[in-house]
């Protein structure tokens, strides 16, 4: 790889919408994928193409896989691809019919893809004869998908208002429980012990992983809108589609509830060492508060529509975010100021940071992709 390095690069990487973003996990590569249905791979550094795909259909999602020597990829129609970066080789993954909404690697040889319908695949590596395995899934749309942070366990939740538990080696699940409306999110804590889940009932709900069983139940009046653990999974912030805040201690009865935004409260961060939340508001204001009594210490007001991607940098001096007005900003947050890092000329769809921090990606409607080297 190119040992070159842009403070800023701007590619034009898809014609249309850019559906998703990833470092690889050293964070030398950058892969995006697009409604135009190609996946791109970059050299971080220097911007330079290292791989790219073309099909026919649009591409929602891809995943990198642990060692960072392959790429999953899925969109419509039920296309599911595995692309091996060295040599460009490129095997389909057949069953899914309905488009895909959730994939990754849960190891080197495992892959796991679940499909609009609520029907869940595993597939071992190398492909043969039996290295698909269909798993029971919801009976509607899923809705979200997340993994725990040791990657052999995943958590669905659907349209169909349950919470699923899966073995991400074997592809058997288990209903946690269920909401009364659909489930709206999914948060693993830290040490994977236990499950978050938010619904469009007002419930903020956990779950034991080992055991399965229910563990705390937060009834708010309005659907939620996200939920969070802090780092060190001692609490647990969601936000909801009446502009409220609530900061729960986990494994508690209490939480405190506070008026964020007048509008729907989009999303929720916390900061490094788990004493501050930021909220992002329909509105295009950000709020600052503390995670123990939700005191307000700023709101952030330069963003002119919804504010829809916030994240702590910066040993949390600094906050980044991303609006449908197409700004990327970087917050002091010592100062309440802000500068606009890049302006995309549609709706920002992926905004990350690599885990060195020594980059920052993000892609938009325009078909653009930033690289931003801040050092």
């Amino acid at each position: 790889y190119s040992d070159e390095v842009a403070p800023r690069l701007e590619l034009a990487a898809h014609e249309g919408t850019i559906s998703h973003l990833e470092f690889s996990p050293d964070d030398r590569l950058l892969l995006s994928v697009g409604f135009d249905g190609v996946l791109q791979v970059w050299d971080v550094r220097s911007g330079a193409s290292v791989f790219t795909y073309r099909q026919r259909e649009r591409l929602y999602l891809a995943r990198f896989s642990p060692d960072g020597s392959s790429i999953l990829s899925g969109g419509e129609k039920g296309s599911l691809r595995i692309h091996a970066i060295s040599t460009g080789t490129t095997w389909e993954l057949s069953g899914h019919s309905s488009s895909l909404m959730g994939l990754d690697f849960a190891s080197n040889s495992t892959v796991l893809a679940a499909d609009r319908s609520g029907t869940v695949r595993v597939w071992t590596l190398p492909l043969g004869p039996q290295s698909s395995i269909h798993g029971q899934g919801h009976r509607d749309q899923v809705t979200d998908l997340t993994y725990s942070a040791s990657s052999q366990l995943l958590a669905s939740g659907g349209r169909d208002a349950t919470v699923r538990l899966w073995n991400a080696q074997t592809g058997t699940s288990r209903v946690l429980g269920q909401h009364t409306n659909l489930v709206l999110g999914l948060d693993f804590s830290p040490d994977g012990s236990e499950l978050l889940s938010v619904g469009g009932d007002g419930a903020v709900r956990t779950w034991g992983t080992e055991a399965g069983e229910a563990r705390g139940l937060l009834q708010v009046g309005a659907p939620l809108s996200h939920g969070r653990y802090s780092p060190d999974g001692r609490r647990i912030a969601a936000v909801d589609h009446a502009g409220h805040l609530y900061l729960w201690t986990a494994g508690s009865d209490d939480a405190v509830q506070v008026r964020t935004h007048s509008v729907r409260a989009i999303r929720v961060a916390f900061d490094g060492d788990g004493s501050r939340v930021a909220v992002a508001g329909e509105d295009g204001t950000i709020s600052i508060h503390d995670a123990a009594d939700g005191t307000l210490q700023s709101r952030l007001r330069d963003h002119t529509q919804r504010v829809h991607r916030v994240f702590f940098a910066d040993q949390s001096a600094q906050l980044i975010s991303a609006g449908w007005d197409g700004d990327v900003r970087r917050w002091q947050l010592s100062t309440g100021k802000s500068e606009v890092l890049y302006r995309h000329s549609g709706i920002i769809r992926a905004l990350d940071v690599a885990l060195d921090g020594d980059a920052m990606i993000s892609s938009g409607e325009d078909g653009r992709v930033l690289i931003l080297h801040p050092r």
